[in-house]
């Protein structure tokens, strides 16, 4: 048996989009996101999954369904976020006959994580153990599995997150690589008795969406499979490729498709397809992992473009602080929207690093009004004052 492993990850996400939304809207308009407006206009959120779709999805789906009428072999592990799936069954459900396909033939397994695509685990355990519940009820219900191998949100990972991984009886938590541990093997976390740790390989996998987004050129997917193939030493167990698929929706020219569709035909006269599932079954854990701090597969490899500022800080520290009124309204559309502001692209949008349409200060400002809108909505009261308060 060949043993250069690949286990090919590709990211399903969409992120909800806040609209303008002024402290004239508190207590009188009710949607924040992904909603149409009253004329029937498509609005900002709606607009980029369906662009999202045409650019990016459909044609990916194109490529799989390609290489997997050409040869078998093919397993692909996707991440299917809460935002994504809540879009897709409101604007486009063909993706989601799409996905259940692949797994009902055997060529794919999909990630548990928290539905609501957020950091609620380091902030309200309890509220992230009913997301995790509630993604997997709908996995289960749309795609007919039961997820074995889990993540969270821009793979977040420290060592307590991989014990209640472990305790919660997953078989593999996927993480960024980390540190100077060499991702091309299974590993054990820390504190842990059965979960093990697939690392994304950052490097290979960051060339991989270099030629699939255009920014690098010069070799064929054929060359790339040849040339990743032999970057593998004789020791080294399984290599983690993850494709972000709504980054390629943000480049300026159009995906290289034919590129991905050569690697992923070409890839199997180099070596063999898996799963994390398959890598956990076959292979031994190198070493135990210890980590410092969380880690993620964002820019800095920390959590510091999501909870680093001021901004960030306070939106956070008030969202959580008013759960207990918001679960106390009884009120499952509240509920809801309340968990959509909890969504990291949200407090993404405060840092100035990321590059959005809005500065992170009226990003900040339109969460907040959000917030207050929900806290009135909370206490069956929209006639009081309207008032928030800026950092």
């Amino acid at each position: 048996m060949n043993q250069k492993a690949l286990s090919l990850y590709i990211r399903l996400h969409c992120p909800w989009v806040l609209g303008p939304y002024s402290i004239a809207d508190i207590g009188v308009r009710h949607q924040y996101a992904g909603a149409e407006s009253a004329s029937g206009s498509l609005d900002e959120g709606k607009s980029l999954f369906l662009e999202a779709t045409q650019h990016v999805y459909a044609p990916l789906f194109a490529v799989l369904d390609r290489v997997i009428a050409a040869q078998s072999t093919l397993q692909i592990t996707f991440s299917i976020s809460g935002p994504f799936l809540q879009q897709a069954l409101r604007w486009d459900r063909s993706l989601i006959d799409k996905i259940r396909a692949y797994v009902a033939s055997g060529y794919a397994i999909i990630t548990a994580e928290a539905d609501a695509h957020s950091l609620a685990f380091f902030y309200d355990r309890a509220e992230f153990v009913m997301q995790v519940a509630k993604h997997e009820q709908c996995i289960a219900q749309y795609f007919g599995t039961q997820p074995r191998v889990f993540q969270v949100a821009e793979l977040a990972y420290d060592d307590q997150l991989a014990a209640w991984v472990d305790a919660a009886g997953y078989s593999v938590i996927l993480a960024d690589q980390y540190q100077q541990v060499d991702p091309r093997f299974l590993h054990r976390p820390a504190r842990t008795q059965a979960v093990r740790l697939l690392m994304r390989d950052r490097q290979a996998s960051q060339q991989l969406m270099a030629h699939i987004s255009g920014s690098a050129s010069g070799l064929s997917g054929m060359e790339f499979a040849a040339q990743y193939a032999n970057s593998f030493n004789p020791r080294q167990q399984v290599s983690g490729l993850f494709i972000d698929a709504i980054s390629l929706q943000e480049t300026d020219s159009q995906p290289n498709w034919r590129f991905l569709a050569e690697f992923l035909a070409a890839w199997p006269s180099y070596g063999r397809y898996i799963t994390p599932l398959d890598a956990a079954e076959q292979f031994t854990p190198r070493e135990e992992v210890r980590t410092a701090k969380t880690s993620t597969w964002l820019v800095n490899g920390d959590l510091r473009s999501l909870i680093g500022n001021d901004l960030q800080k306070e939106f956070l520290h008030q969202l959580y602080d008013i759960k207990a009124s918001v679960q106390d309204s009884g009120d499952p559309q509240l509920q809801e929207d309340w968990r959509l502001l909890q969504s990291v692209d949200i407090v993404k949008a405060m840092d100035d690093a990321t590059h959005n349409s809005a500065p992170p200060h009226e990003a900040f400002l339109r969460a907040m009004n959000s917030l207050q809108d929900i806290v009135l909505r909370s206490q069956h009261d929209t006639t009081q004052d309207r008032t928030i308060r800026e950092v």
